[in-house]
């Protein structure tokens, strides 16, 4: 997995869907450029997974890298545009 190269397709998509109880689904079309080399560093990483008591995520979870998490900021801020403008 390259730890410094972009992991996140900047031409990817999201798609904002309204519920019809009013909810909002936002859809991620084509997020990663690598998705099994992501995979495979998780696997090879797996002692660095921990539970976590600060969400409802019910899986494992890492800290991410300063490059990949800097990635998915720009991914966040492009999502919460996505939902406002809509």
């Amino acid at each position: 997995m390259k730890h410094s190269g972009m992991l996140l397709n900047p031409d990817a998509t999201v798609e904002t869907l309204r519920l019809q109880d009013g909810r909002v689904c936002l859809v991620n079309d084509e997020m990663l450029l690598e998705p099994d080399s992501l995979v495979q560093f998780a696997a090879t990483q797996r002692n660095a997974f921990h539970a976590v008591d600060f969400n409802f995520y019910p899986g494992v979870r890492r800290a991410l890298q300063h490059a990949l998490q800097a990635q998915f900021d720009l991914i966040d801020r492009a999502v919460v545009q996505s939902v406002t403008d809509s």
